[in-house]
């Protein structure tokens, strides 16, 4: 990472007495993490205390990361390429930069944190008898204010897979919201408002084509990267993508690092170092191997400060662990997540709506099947029900900014108190900051805010930074989604092929043949996993245990279903698959925090 980088930040505000208990939760978790603690502090005019410090391998650059002058104090508790824009604004404004900025007054003792809308780093706050806590690692924020398991968070993950803030897992701790600035008054007393517009989205006028465009931007982003540097790369577009202009920049020491089964049957198993190859670029492989799951798994809350259940974090963990071989660690990966959702995602709109289009009681019809029957199988009929299921439990916006959930009946019930709950919280953080955008324009901003930021974006985030190393999603910066959002979609998706304009810029650096091939993207072995010996004793002592708080939100006899099918390698279809996921993952990294 930069010389400015820092890693996981704790700040306390409040009555002196409860400074000590704050260092001390610091030290404890950073040794946990194997890292070391570094802590700073100031007297505020009032008599109460202002400390922060940060978790990290090597002492925070202050000089690049805290500003002090006319009594007020400006902190970025993480580093990231648009550090500099966010030190620059006198008052949050627009989308110009991903870094989380926070502001204390020395002389009033007022707190302000401003969250950019695409931040993938999290900021959440807790209040106890002494004072606050803020921080941007849910570990640090639990063991401050107590980890009491919040019914909306815990349903909210097995319904939509993440927890939309302001909410978390824990009815103690509170998340800011992206796009919104947090204020803590000087009488103690909190308030929140959105300073995003989406109007902000949209880039200024320009009559270059298309492609250059996106050329422009994406290289005005990959300039930035520093040395040295990986890619994460699957030889698809998005990847290959940022690979190529990297290596059209001149920059030969990138290294590729590509996750691949290894057999002829990938089928990028050839594509992805013939890709390298031609651009000039190195590539080195990491291959499947379930062997080293369980270990990954023993170890998932050092590895995520937030539970991650996309199953593609096993991949991108063991190219993350493979970088620890290296003489020379990465300061930064690169990657190509979220290139589809502002150059691609609405036109998912179209077939959702067909959905909807169906009429009310025979969808209903088809879900009551699917919970009955096809949640067990795989297939045309599976896929089919699922579809229909799940239009009865999102809007045909959420659905096609990709929510998932389809176990609600077989493996859970939510009380319809808390369903309604949630169902407000959802639109709140996912729609409402869409408003006055277009039907494609606000599929393509939700999926960014729930897929991009909380799955995609996060895989490597938390792993990375506990390394000391900065994850860059390419197109999710903001020169790369106001560039985006500012391309009508009939051009972003030319003759019908999706990602027409990232194709198009790829095909002028490597065979076309190699960019319009139908993708095959690595799917987790669902069944090698949850086959494994050793995961399947993990998942009896722990997961199905008598102890797992988790189960008293569940249908025990359908748990108990859908969990022995998966442990004996039996069919399930994808939604009962990501179920498995959710309360696998969940079920393990509370254990791991409270042992």
């Amino acid at each position: 990472m930069r010389k400015g980088s820092a890693v996981f930040f704790f700040a306390y505000w409040g009555a002196p007495a409860g400074e000590p208990r704050w260092r001390d939760i610091l030290s404890r978790r950073a040794a946990w993490l194997g890292l070391q603690s570094h802590t700073f502090s100031r007297a505020l005019a009032d008599g109460q205390a202002f400390a922060f410090g940060w978790a990290s391998m090597r002492p925070p650059d202050t000089d690049a990361l805290v500003r002090e002058d006319d009594g007020r104090l400006t902190i970025i508790p993480l580093d990231t390429l648009s550090r500099a824009e966010a030190l620059a604004q006198g008052s949050p404004r627009g989308f110009e930069t991903n870094a989380i900025r926070m502001d204390v007054s020395l002389l009033s003792g007022e707190v302000r944190v401003a969250v950019p809308i695409l931040t993938v780093e999290p900021f959440y706050y807790a209040r106890d008898g002494d004072g606050w806590a803020f921080g941007n690692d849910l570990r640090l924020m639990v063991d401050w204010a107590g980890l009491w398991l919040h019914a909306q968070g815990v349903y909210s993950m097995f319904q939509c897979d993440y927890v939309p803030p302001p909410y978390t897992l824990s009815e103690t701790v509170r998340r800011v919201r992206p796009g919104h600035v947090f204020t803590l008054h000087p009488d103690g007393s909190p308030s929140e408002w959105q300073f995003f517009r989406p109007d902000d989205m949209v880039a200024p006028p320009d009559d270059s084509e298309p492609v250059e465009r996106v050329r422009h931007a994406l290289d005005s982003v990959l300039r930035q990267v520093g040395r040295p540097a990986v890619v994460h790369f699957s030889g698809g577009v998005d990847s290959g993508l940022v690979a190529a202009r990297l290596a059209a920049l001149g920059r030969t020491d990138v290294r590729l690092h590509n996750f691949t089964t290894g057999s002829e049957s990938d089928p990028f198993y050839s594509l992805a170092q013939d890709m390298a190859t031609h651009v000039g670029l190195s590539c080195e492989r990491v291959l499947w191997n379930p062997s080293a799951i369980p270990d990954m798994l023993r170890n998932l809350a050092r590895e995520y400060a937030v539970p991650v259940p996309d199953p593609a974090f096993l991949p991108t963990l063991a190219l993350v662990r493979d970088t620890e071989q290296w003489d020379e660690a990465p300061v930064m990966i690169a990657t190509g997540t979220s290139a589809g959702h502002p150059f691609d995602t609405a036109f998912r709109l179209g077939p959702w709506r067909k959905v909807y289009a169906v009429p009310y009681p025979l969808r209903y019809l088809g879900a009551l099947t699917y919970r009955l029957w096809f949640w067990r199988r795989q297939g045309t009929a599976a896929r089919a029900t699922s579809t229909l299921q799940r239009s009865m439990e999102f809007t045909v916006m959420q659905n096609a900014a990709f929510l998932h959930g389809t176990l609600r009946g077989v493996a859970y019930d939510i009380p319809p108190d808390v369903r309604a709950a949630m169902w407000d919280v959802l639109e709140e953080a996912q729609m409402r900051p869409t408003e006055g955008m277009s039907p494609g324009d606000r599929v393509a901003m939700a999926a960014m805010l729930r897929h991009g930021t909380h799955m995609c974006g996060a895989r490597p985030f938390d792993p990375l930074r506990r390394r000391g190393a900065l994850a860059v999603h390419a197109f999710m910066e903001p020169q790369m989604i106001r560039t985006a959002f500012s391309i009508p979609w009939h051009v972003k998706r030319g003759n019908g092929e999706g990602k027409a304009l990232l194709k198009a810029l790829l095909a002028q650096s490597v065979p076309r043949e190699w960019v319009y091939r139908k993708r095959q993207p690595f799917l987790t072995p669902f069944r090698d996993v949850f086959t494994h010996p050793r995961i399947r004793e993990m998942v009896g002592d722990v997961v199905l245990s008598s102890g797992n708080a988790l189960l008293a939100f569940c249908r025990p006899d359908g748990v108990r279903e859908v969990f022995a099918r998966a442990l004996a390698g039996e069919t399930l279809h994808v939604g009962a698959q990501r179920f498995v996921w959710v309360l696998t993952t969940l079920s393990l990294w509370l254990e791991q925090m409270r042992g």
